[in-house]
């Protein structure tokens, strides 16, 4: 019972990050566009239960900011909220992968806490997105929890934990779509062992509908939309051709890219940002991984999420934390089992072997969360930076991109002109141009975005006013 109590320590520990990053960092969980539309979204929503006014339509899944928006009618700001279901999320997360580990390794579980404070709760891309405001922790949470009661109705022929397997999975696609391709897997498993079990088949229509149930507000919301994710590039575009190439040209730009798409889906397991253990433990436990059913399920649900990254032609290292939890757990037999290798001396020498790589793993954590949060925390100082240069000129029209969004959702009434979105012939001389000199001319090469900035200089020339970190800049027209 002890031991369970100190596994909610979690949630605290957590909280007390949020407190940091938010009161003492300043910082509020938003940067880039994607945060920016989660957190207007959510506010529709939240005008929406207040005064009934219809929320505009949205490409992403609903129920992140449906549930930040919930949360906001009881604490107020919707931005505190999303960013406080973030680190709920990833308490969450921890607490179910915990569980899943001492489920599975019932015999060998004791180091379990450690291990996961560790290579999880410290792991710099873990911690960086529980304090912002982006869908990734409630979709942890959810698909965590959810293969959890899978597997616990799986040994125990729970019907009660299928239920919850069924609506917890649900929810985790309803949060982020390609949290399906990582569920597919998962689906079957159950409906295999669903029928193996000869459960009560009476029993399968409430499963699937409880499952079905996390599409309510998508098809609410979405209703004249509701299947246009379908129709993303990412799904059009997917090809194993792309398994080995590294640069594509896409509506999102030009990428060029260090590493094959194959090798990049791979970095969960080698690159420290993620998983610091992953190759140390892979070339000195190879022989040690574990072989149960369970483990076996989780290692062709995340090889199956890993081809459908290589496949599509794009690069976001934000997509491979959601199979981070299912590395942790395939690889804890092997870590434990190579520490215990390293410690075969007498034991006050064990000891303090452990001791060292624990807090040398703990070092490098941290100093490679620093370097991870950095970019993010610089890029929330750069874009409140440009929102005070904007106020100052007495919010002027502004052609841009990429920081449209965050100038709008920050309360900007002046019209804003995305420069991706069309090609402006005739600008309006009076506005401010914002212009990210270091990233836009590479990325976005021939399109849209270069031709209006070379236009914008060649018939009407441009004058730099204001330099900002990053290669932003203003201009106005001269």
């Amino acid at each position: 019972m002890l031991k369970q109590k100190a596994d909610y320590l979690i949630i605290p520990t957590l909280l007390g990050f949020f407190i940091l990053f938010r009161y003492l960092l300043g910082f509020n969980g938003l940067y880039g566009q994607d945060s920016y539309e989660y957190l207007n979204f959510a506010r529709s929503l939240r005008g929406f239960f207040i005064n009934g006014t219809p929320p505009p339509d949205f490409f992403w899944p609903v129920l992140y900011p449906l549930a930040g928006a919930f949360l906001s009618l009881i604490l107020q700001d919707v931005g505190f909220s999303l960013q406080f279901v973030s680190i709920i999320s990833a308490a969450v997360v921890y607490i179910y992968t915990l569980k899943i580990i001492r489920l599975i390794y019932p015999e060998s579980s004791k180091n379990a806490n450690v291990y996961l404070l560790v290579l999880l709760l410290l792991s710099p891309f873990f911690l960086r997105f529980s304090a912002s405001i982006m869908s990734d922790m409630m979709t942890l949470a959810a698909l965590v929890s959810g293969t959890y009661h899978l597997f616990k109705f799986i040994r125990l022929k729970s019907v009660v934990s299928i239920c919850l397997a069924a609506l917890l999975c649900g929810v985790a696609c309803m949060t982020r779509y390609a949290a399906i391709v990582l569920v597919f897997p998962l689906a079957l498993y159950g409906l295999f062992h669903f029928f193996k079990h000869k459960t009560r088949f009476y029993i399968l229509l409430p499963v699937i509908l409880l499952g079905a149930i996390p599409l309510i507000p998508h098809f609410l919301i979405r209703w004249g939309s509701s299947t246009s994710f379908l129709q993303h590039d990412w799904l059009t575009t997917w090809s194993p051709f792309h398994f080995l190439k590294s640069d594509f040209i896409t509506r999102d730009g030009i990428q060029q890219n260090a590493v094959p798409n194959i090798i990049y889906s791979l970095m969960g397991i080698f690159h420290p940002r993620y998983f610091l253990a992953g190759i140390p433990v892979l070339i000195l436990g190879f022989r040690k991984f574990g072989r149960t059913p369970e483990v076996i399920m989780l290692a062709i649900a995340v090889a199956f999420y890993l081809l459908f990254l290589s496949g599509i032609p794009f690069q976001n290292n934000r997509f491979l934390l959601q199979v981070l939890p299912f590395f942790l757990m395939i690889y804890y037999r092997p870590t434990i089992q190579v520490l215990k290798m390293m410690g075969k001396d007498p034991l006050p020498v064990s000891r303090l072997i452990t001791i060292f790589i624990t807090c040398t793993a703990v070092i490098i954590q941290l100093s490679l969360f620093v370097v991870s949060f950095k970019k993010v925390y610089d890029r929330t100082m750069i874009e409140k930076e440009i929102h005070r240069f904007v106020l100052s000129k007495n919010s002027p029209p502004i052609y841009t991109m990429d920081i449209d969004v965050s100038l709008q959702s920050k309360g900007i009434d002046a019209p804003i002109y995305n420069i991706w979105l069309e090609y402006y012939e005739q600008p309006d001389t009076t506005a401010l141009v914002i212009f990210n000199t270091n990233v836009f001319p590479k990325q976005w090469r021939g399109m849209n975005p270069m031709k209006n900035w070379d236009h914008f200089n060649e018939d009407y020339h441009l004058k730099e006013i204001k330099s900002f970190k990053e290669g932003w800049k203003a201009y106005v027209f001269n």
